[in-house]
């Protein structure tokens, strides 16, 4: 849902601009063969969540066509960029616990890489827990992943973590997993658990019970991307080159 959201975004604009958006799923294992870009005179690129290390990046990159990357924390700063902040996102989320008076929690995300939307929630909650002079240890971190069904399994852990209160997902979508593995156990939430996510997909809408997430505008997300895109293709001049979105709980 949560990258549903951000495409739907991201094909509105164009065709508000006069432009077609072509989708192509890229895996880990592909041999990320690009040439589609000149086959098809292709006029942008977009590219959603792609890591340091990927050779996509260096790839889009070699073909100079103008090009936007969502999600991606790259470090050369030439690199067009639009992403949320993820490290304020995570404080927040840690925050809101700590203010509910939770010491020790659990947080449940994917893989965290360096420089990745995970790591970067990450060191928000770590500073959010530093301000309150409580140490790193109270804070559990279960790799998962990012899926209901990671949500789910992630479930099983939780009882093996002695003292914590509070489950931090780094995605709603693990939140929702989660939320169905405690109530098929009659793990009461909040009492036995507080429980938060992240991202507020539509979903978050239907969850019983109503689930506390830290939210991000994906639709605001594809837009600056499809403007910044944009402004390449014309040639306009372009005075930033990253746009860091701001998060907020809901």
């Amino acid at each position: 849902p949560f990258y549903w959201s951000i495409l739907s975004s991201i094909e509105k604009c164009s065709k508000e601009k006069g432009f077609y958006t072509i989708l192509i799923g890229m895996t880990e294992n592909q041999n990320h063969n690009l040439d589609f870009i000149k086959e098809r005179n292709i006029d942008g690129v977009i590219v959603i969540g792609a890591a340091e290390n990927d050779p996509t990046v260096k790839f889009v990159r070699e073909y100079q066509t103008p090009n936007v990357f969502i999600d991606s924390y790259l470090l050369d700063e030439e690199v067009f960029q639009v992403f949320l902040d993820d490290k304020q996102g995570g404080y927040m989320g840690a925050k809101h616990l700590l203010n509910l008076r939770h010491e020790k929690i659990i947080v449940i995300g994917g893989s965290r890489e360096k420089h990745g939307v995970m790591n970067e929630r990450m060191e928000g909650v770590y500073t959010a827990f530093k301000q309150a002079e409580l140490a790193r240890n109270k804070v559990h971190y279960i790799d998962a992943p990012v899926s209901m069904r990671g949500g789910y399994d992630a479930g099983t852990a939780l009882s093996e973590i002695y003292g914590a209160t509070a489950v931090f997902c780094l995605s709603d979508i693990i939140a929702l997993g989660l939320l169905k593995y405690l109530n098929e156990h009659n793990i009461r939430v909040p009492e036995d658990y507080s429980v938060i996510g992240f991202d507020n997909i539509s979903s978050v809408a239907y969850s019983s019970p109503a689930l506390t997430t830290i939210s991000q505008d994906t639709v605001r997300k594809g837009r600056v991307a499809v403007e910044l895109l944009m402004s390449q293709i014309n040639d306009d001049k372009i005075e930033q080159k990253k746009y860091i979105l701001p998060a907020s709980v809901k």
